[in-house]
């Protein structure tokens, strides 16, 4: 499952990476107790298939599939998905670990309270595009503040040689 999650953006590591763009391996990972408003490959998808999309569309990120996948890769992306109460609320929280550097994290989360199916999988979907874009603003005020100084985000200008 995650080879078909992560293999969609996979083929974005042939392109020419601009110098703001970080290279990640992304890991899901979801806790929902035992609780299932929808099947688990469900939940996972509309989280990390929509929060993927949404942090490539804002160019800070190319996806690898793992390590060996990539030339260079500046860092692990956790995406963490969290079922609290039965019934009650949906949680995402983003993390960026960036080695010889800061750790970002961001977060979206959405009551799921008496929604129906269709309903609880647009909130899975809404929180994973909340909380990418969340980081990409993060990410964007960081680059704006940095252009001037030099920066200790990793930065690369391609993936050749």
């Amino acid at each position: 499952m995650m080879r078909y999650l992560f293999g969609i953006l996979g083929c974005l590591l042939t392109a020419v990476v601009n110098a703001e763009t970080l290279v990640v391996v992304p890991h899901a990972s979801i806790e929902n107790g035992n609780w299932y408003p929808l099947t688990k490959a469900e939940m996972t998808r509309a989280v990390v298939d929509t929060a993927l999309v949404e942090l490539t569309e804002g160019g800070h990120f190319l996806i690898a599939q793992d390590t060996n996948s990539a030339k260079v890769v500046d860092g692990d992306l956790n995406l963490d998905i969290f079922l609290i109460g039965p019934a009650e609320l949906v949680k995402l929280t983003l993390t960026l670990h960036l080695p010889d550097d800061a750790t970002y994290v961001s977060t979206a989360s959405m009551d799921i309270h008496n929604l129906d199916y269709q309903e609880i999988y647009k909130a899975f979907e809404y929180i994973g595009t909340e909380a990418a874009k969340r980081l990409n603003s993060k990410l964007a005020v960081l680059k704006f503040n940095t252009n001037s100084n030099e920066s200790s985000l990793t930065r690369h200008s391609d993936l050749s040689d």
